[in-house]
């Protein structure tokens, strides 16, 4: 599947691990990305993946949202022009992804894949600043890691931040900032 008519020759997905935790599956992440981009007729794409620190997302989060606390995922759209391949970046809390898991008892590398899906679905466009909105995000999120051979645990749920107004959970960049979406449902 890595001839040039695939998908997946059309995406380039870098991660980055920046911790220092070694065992990170960064080809399932990889996986997560292109399927999210393949699934929503995405063309071509390059997109990085940062895996950071709490430390580091609360730093970002600071610098881009005037938040002073880390979140699990942020999502940087990069270039959105239909007529050239769609760049962003994603930054996603390894410390958070760990701590959730044990919370939802699945493990901190399906929790990572979440954070991977939902920050790409904001890339290609998903919003969730408003309850329709959330409910389409869930269920592509849903979607995609099912596909991908998982079924999330039924407890599942939490409430998450608005981007702009407290919570502890998720953020990300879009054009504008926007609440991301209450826990799988």
């Amino acid at each position: 599947m890595n001839d040039s008519k695939s998908p997946i020759a059309r995406h380039v997905v870098t991660i980055c691990n920046e911790t220092d935790r070694d065992a990170i599956d960064e080809e399932r992440l990889r996986r997560g990305v292109c399927l999210v981009l393949e699934e929503h007729g995405v063309e071509s794409a390059v997109i990085g993946v940062a895996i950071v620190t709490d430390e580091s997302m609360q730093e970002m989060n600071r610098k881009y949202l005037n938040h002073d606390y880390p979140t699990d995922v942020l999502s940087f759209p990069l270039k959105t022009n239909s007529l050239e391949p769609l760049e962003g970046e994603l930054a996603i809390s390894l410390d958070t992804a760990a701590r959730l898991a044990e919370e939802y008892r699945w493990s901190a590398e399906d929790e990572l894949l979440l954070y991977a899906i939902h920050g790409t679905l904001h890339l290609v466009g998903f919003t969730d600043e408003e309850e329709e909105e959330k409910m389409k995000m869930q269920a592509q999120e849903r979607a995609m890691l099912m596909k991908m051979g998982l079924t999330p645990p039924e407890n599942a749920t939490r409430p998450s931040e608005s981007v702009g107004g407290g919570g502890e959970n998720s953020a990300h960049l879009i054009s504008q900032p926007s609440k991301t979406s209450e826990r799988l449902q």
